[in-house]
């Protein structure tokens, strides 16, 4: 499983980005083995996405990232701390973000269904923003990349409405 779609969404990534430039003032020594309490008690949550991420990282090989072998964790702790922090924020600021307009409120499990359409079709380096504005009425808005789509059936429904009341006059 790719870590982006671990981190699902832009609230994520931001807190996940703030957390670990604030590890770089806290680590002592350069081993990750005498830091990881200081990771753990500090990124919460999200220790084992980094977790994962270093462990892929450490081995250079790809890897079924839930479960990291004892070779990549010994590695991982045996690594340089702010090297690999700051690898991990490279990574984090690597990541793309898709703004989804809904017309309704997603279910997680809704959410989680679009994040591995995405990473199977469109890119494994995503996470979700998603907006909700009912007056689209069905279907999406989406911004990825600086690119808009409109694909909502509110512009259909005005265009249908404006057609009618043009032909009434």
């Amino acid at each position: 499983m790719n870590l982006a779609i671990k981190i699902q969404n832009t609230q994520n990534l931001q807190r996940l980005k703030m957390l670990a430039s604030g590890l770089k003032s806290k680590l002592v020594g350069d081993s990750l083995a005498r830091n990881k309490v200081t990771l753990e008690k500090n990124l919460g949550e999200f220790f084992p996405i980094f977790e994962d991420f270093v462990s892929s990282d450490a081995l250079n090989t790809p890897k079924d990232l839930n479960q990291p072998s004892i070779s990549a964790i010994n590695k991982l702790y045996a690594s340089n701390s702010l090297a690999i922090i700051d690898n991990f924020l490279l990574y984090l600021n690597s990541i793309s973000v898709l703004d989804l307009t809904l017309a309704f409120n997603p279910t997680p499990k809704f959410l989680q269904e679009v994040l591995f359409w995405l990473n199977k079709n469109v890119s494994n380096n995503i996470v979700l923003k998603v907006n909700y504005q009912e007056d689209i009425v069905a279907g999406a808005l989406i911004t990825y990349n600086g690119k808009y789509g409109d694909f909502s059936t509110r512009n259909k429904l005005d265009a249908l409405f404006n057609h009618t009341q043009e032909l009434k006059i």
